[in-house]
């Protein structure tokens, strides 16, 4: 359910998911950290794509890097472990 919503049209939706996964103690699954990888690279939304990089460090999948600069947010991911599917 809350997966879906990772596709939702609205922006607010998309962001309310990515905080809630993190919450969940479910593991996630590898089709779910392809997805929130894509959004945190090619959303539209700066805030769905810092806060689909925070699920990803908070879920342990990533070490993200969220900087400030006269550009924007800069966003790093590093990426600590591989997901089973």
């Amino acid at each position: 359910m809350v997966a879906d919503q990772l596709n939702n049209s609205g922006w607010q939706e998309r962001l309310a998911s990515c905080k809630v996964l993190p919450l969940l103690h479910n593991k996630i699954n590898k089709d779910m950290c392809t997805k929130l990888l894509h959004l945190a690279w090619e959303d539209w939304s700066p805030e769905v794509q810092q806060g689909a990089a925070q699920a990803l460090g908070k879920t342990s999948h990533a070490k993200v890097d969220i900087c400030s600069n006269a550009h924007g947010l800069s966003l790093t991911l590093h990426f600590l472990v591989t997901v089973d599917s």
